[in-house]
Order: structure tokens, then C-alpha cells, then sequence
């Protein structure tokens, strides 16, 4: 395991969620879809800490992923990231719109960033080395 790729894999996951959920692309989409405003988003820094934790977690198993199955190239890459989302990001995630009732469209919104950050994070484990 190349723990600079792990730290590569998790801020790219990082980076991309700062971009999905910015003013610039889907933040106030997101908004309107939580029902949150912005006023209640002052003093996130303990939810973003979670998020980079849970975002190394995720490169960390990711990379355990793409090593016992010999991903080599991008194509594999998207394969396992694709798998991946499906069977565990996909499912889990639709409890929030069964159980909880929120949005699918929120639920649509947060998985597509799921896919998108785990198959960055994929490419970033597959090809660092």
C-alpha cells in the first residue's frame, strides 16, 4: 500500500466534493434539496474533518481493493469504482430516501458525487504508482 496514493486518492475525493457542492456547480441545489441555508453551514469544521477521515478509510480499503485484484489500468480502475458504488454507496445511500424521506433527488445528486469521488479516487490509486 503507497500511502501517498492513499492521501492523493482522499483529497481528490476531498477536492471533489468542495467543486460538487460549491455556488459554482450544485451547492445551491443542494441546499434547496436539504433544506438547509447557508446561514446554518457556519462551523462545519467538525463535518469536514469527518468527511477526510471517512475519505482516507475509503482510499485506504479502495487500495486494498485495486491491489488483491490487480487493477492496472483505467479501465479496471472505473470497473472496480463502478462495482464498488453500486453494491455498497448505491444501496446503502437509498435508505435515506426510504427511511428517512428525503429527497430523490438529493439522494441522485449525493450518489452521482459518489460515483464521481470514488472513480477519481480509483484512477488516483491505479496509476500513482
Amino acid at each position: 500500500m503507497n500511502w501517498g496514493a492513499i492521501i492523493a486518492a482522499a483529497a481528490a475525493n476531498m477536492a471533489i466534493g468542495a467543486l460538487w457542492y460549491s455556488p459554482w456547480l450544485f451547492g445551491p441545489l443542494w441546499l434547496r434539496l436539504a433544506g438547509k441555508t447557508k446561514a446554518e453551514l457556519t462551523g462545519q469544521g467538525k463535518a469536514m474533518a469527518m468527511s477526510a477521515v471517512a475519505a482516507l478509510v475509503m482510499a485506504y480499503v479502495l487500495g486494498h481493493f485495486v491491489v488483491y485484484l490487480d487493477v492496472a489500468d483505467a479501465i479496471g480502475a472505473a470497473s472496480l469504482a463502478f462495482w464498488i458504488w453500486l453494491g455498497f454507496l448505491l444501496t446503502t445511500g437509498s435508505e435515506s430516501v426510504v427511511y428517512e424521506g428525503r429527497p430523490k433527488q438529493l439522494y441522485v445528486l449525493n450518489q452521482a458525487y459518489h460515483l464521481v469521488g470514488l472513480l477519481a479516487m480509483a484512477w488516483v490509486l491505479v496509476f500513482w504508482a
